[in-house]
């Protein structure tokens, strides 16, 4: 996996390449962890090029909500997979995902 980000507007928008599962969400945990700060107003997260979520990176996302509290945290181009495993696991009522 690999996640390059970059601010927009007090957004840090970031595009994750690869999988994210038992392996890599560790990776991203960590880069959440290190890159969102107080001084950002928002998250997003480009999952173009996302082919797999598991539920350890469910839980990462769940635990980045948490930390962002009322800011926003949108996941965009969802591929249909991805959007799959958001309405089964019912997170679609707690993220905002974009096809």
């Amino acid at each position: 996996m690999t996640i390059n980000g970059i601010m927009e507007e007090g957004i840090l928008v970031a595009t994750i390449e690869g999988r994210i599962d038992s392996v890599t969400s560790d990776t991203l945990e960590t880069y959440i962890d290190v890159n969102v700060t107080d001084e950002i107003q928002g998250l997003t997260l480009d999952f173009a090029d996302v082919d797999f979520i598991s539920s350890k990176g469910l839980r990462v996302l769940v635990a980045t909500k948490k930390k962002l509290g009322n800011r926003e945290l949108l996941i965009t181009h969802a591929n249909s997979a991805v959007m799959e495993v958001f309405r089964l696991s019912g997170l679609l009522r707690i993220f905002k995902v974009e096809a």
